[in-house]
């Protein structure tokens, strides 16, 4: 077969590419990678079809923002595996640019495959790629990132929510014993809500700012089938979406800070205009003289308030197995917690079962890494949980 695709980002191809199928083959015998290229002018729906044969192949799509046909992490917006002998569809909305799509050899022999691009207007896609029920979701792939991982790398779908078509919901499946689950769903045109569902179909989390087009969930999620909605409001017109989705293998945090946990937190707009708000929501064993530590993987700026809510899930008394939180920030960045880098709470409320530190006024995150620890001096384990809100304060300019 003719290999009509570079093989860097600066060969690819970049002519005949949308309403036509190319076909092509990628293998480790020095073909790995085939890299197309195109233009958006203004913003547009891209439907991308790529079909499999004997083997499995990757698909990423690629923002090239500074246009030097150079490719960074960053500007990579959405990455699947694609099985051997299966068929993936999906619309992602994009903005005006350049742009590359990569196929790239996985594992086995040649990979031979069949991609179609399709571009389309912004506006209502004329293909609904979601269910709307549990029963007819959307199977989603996941890209499960390492623990050593700042941020998940994230796979982007796209689609339409409106009166007629209120719920788009997707399924998901984590092998892995525990993961940290990152959600964000941002409504190109309006307002949507986003929610988080257990197999059994009962909702476990949601994000609905009011009036707000983006919304983030992010928490640890144990092995087990999912579903994400992604809700149209009860009025107003619809609005197209993008749901971003990326998953980050949990380990059981470390005592020190060259141990910890990273801990992702989404920022985006709030309720209140001058303020831009993320959440987490994570549980965890502790007790016999454990320590817990966790590495805040967001930057944030100077005036930033964090809260730290945390209860035992067995209604033992907090006070009784000693539990507490503690906020560090590395600012000599030796990765080691001294007792100069501990910051005071500026609040601390308490009750049998449930306590709230907060942290008001903290430091530009340059300055250094923050870092939370959870410690007990209980003899016995016991479950906690604890959620995470960071509000990064809005400066006008």
């Amino acid at each position: 077969m003719t290999d009509l695709a570079g093989n860097t980002s600066a060969q690819a191809r970049d002519r005949d590419i949308f309403s036509q199928t190319l076909s092509g083959t990628v293998s480790n015998l020095g073909d790995t990678n085939n890299f197309y290229k195109f233009s958006l002018s203004g913003s547009s729906t891209v439907n991308l079809s790529l079909a499999t044969e004997t083997s499995s192949v990757g698909l990423d799509v690629i923002h090239d923002t500074n246009s030097n046909e150079q490719i960074y992490t960053g500007e990579i917006i959405s990455s699947q595996i694609i099985d051997a002998n299966s068929q993936f569809n999906n619309g992602i909305n994009l903005e005006s640019g350049e742009y590359f799509v990569r196929v790239w050899y996985v594992d086995g022999g040649e990979a031979a495959y069949e991609l179609n691009l399709q571009q389309n207007p912004a506006g209502k896609s004329t293909i609904d790629l979601a269910g709307n029920t549990f029963s007819n979701a959307r199977v989603i792939s996941l890209n499960l990132s390492n623990s050593e991982s700042r941020n998940p790398i994230t796979s982007t779908y796209s689609d339409w929510v409106d009166q007629s078509d209120r719920t788009d919901i997707y399924q998901f499946t984590l092998d892995t014993t525990n993961a940290i689950a990152d959600l964000k769903a941002t409504g190109l045109g309006g307002d949507i809500d986003l929610r988080l569902y257990n197999s059994t179909g009962n909702e476990i989390d949601t994000s609905s700012l009011v009036g707000q087009p983006r919304e983030a969930i992010t928490r640890i999620l144990p092995g087990g089938t999912y579903y994400i909605a992604v809700d149209a409001p009860f009025s107003g017109e619809g609005t197209q979406y993008n749901l971003e989705f990326g998953t980050i293998t949990y380990q059981e945090p470390g005592n020190e800070a060259t141990t910890a946990q990273p801990l992702p937190i989404s920022l985006i707009p709030s309720s209140d205009p001058s303020m831009l708000r993320g959440k987490v929501f994570l549980e965890d064993t502790i007790g016999a003289g454990d320590i817990d530590t966790w590495k805040i993987a967001s930057n944030f700026s100077s005036g930033s308030n964090l809260t730290i809510s945390s209860s035992t899930m067995n209604l033992r008394n907090i006070n009784t197995v000693n539990l507490n939180f503690k906020l560090f920030q590395d600012l000599d960045g030796n990765a080691q917690l001294d007792a100069g880098e501990e910051i005071t709470p500026s609040r601390f409320d308490y009750n049998s079962f449930f306590a709230t530190w907060k942290f008001n006024n903290l430091r530009d995150s340059t300055f250094g890494e923050y870092y939370i620890q959870a410690s007990s001096n209980s003899q016995n384990s016991f479950n906690y949980s604890f959620n995470t809100t960071l509000d990064e304060i809005v400066t006008s300019s």
